[in-house]
């Protein structure tokens, strides 16, 4: 098991947060922390970062990247030196090479040479994504990446992040508030709620998917089944 997690608790101040997280996730998956806003799902994934004290037992790799939803690239760089960000032990050669792999596999060889703001919000999150991808870490940490995104855009990096992960297969963390993306995404898909794991469900939809997958059957019935136990209907 790559990641287990027991009896995690995070507080801010007199106030407890996270009460009691026990999980698993084997190395691999594609898993998703959904819940309404203020449940914890994002101080569950900066307690696996270290980002915030906790108590419980952690087992968590430390070669990690983490992507957040608010463009985290450096406006002075490049997006060639955003991305070869953390290689600097890597010979220069080997480094470039690197850098000019992730650039392919993100589709961003004729933007290169621009800086952050010459990019769109996608193409942003893409370079960071690239970047956390560059230094072959065991885990990618994703709080709301496409948050800030249109609907549009959105879905398409959907689809784009699907197609990377169906590459090589990294183990990823997302939290999201969006259950389709939730499940469009992901292996697993754990449900919060008041700082508590309320339910495992398991993504049964065959690889590698497309946008039309979410108006099949299976798709729109574990949806309604996952807005049902939030208590929200159809």
């Amino acid at each position: 098991m790559l990641i287990q997690v027991q009896g995690l608790r995070v507080s801010y101040g007199n106030t407890e947060v996270l009460h009691g997280i026990d999980l698993e996730i084997q190395e691999g998956q594609f898993v998703s922390i959904v819940g309404k806003s203020g449940c914890g799902k994002s101080t569950l994934l900066l307690a696996l970062a270290s980002f915030v004290p906790h108590d419980g037992a952690v087992e968590f790799p430390a070669d990690f990247g983490m992507v957040f939803q608010n463009y985290a690239v450096f406006p002075w760089m490049t997006v060639r030196d955003n991305i070869a960000f953390g290689l600097s032990k890597l010979p220069a050669v080997e480094r470039a090479t690197v850098v000019d792999k992730h650039l392919v596999l993100v589709g961003l060889e004729s933007h290169a040479n621009k800086y952050p703001s010459q990019l769109s919000g996608g193409q942003a999150q893409r370079v960071a994504l690239a970047r956390a991808l560059a230094a072959n870490p065991k885990v990618i940490l994703m709080d709301e990446p496409f948050g800030a995104l249109d609907n549009f855009t959105r879905s398409q990096m959907q689809q784009w992040l699907a197609g990377v992960w169906q590459n090589d297969h990294k183990t990823v963390v997302l939290v999201t508030h969006n259950i389709e993306e939730a499940i469009f995404l992901s292996d697993r898909i754990i449900l919060m709620d008041k700082g508590e794991i309320e339910g495992d469900v398991e993504v049964d939809l065959q690889r590698p998917r497309a946008s039309e997958l979410k108006f099949s059957t299976g798709f729109v019935d574990l949806r309604r089944s996952i807005l049902e136990r939030f208590g929200q209907g159809v």
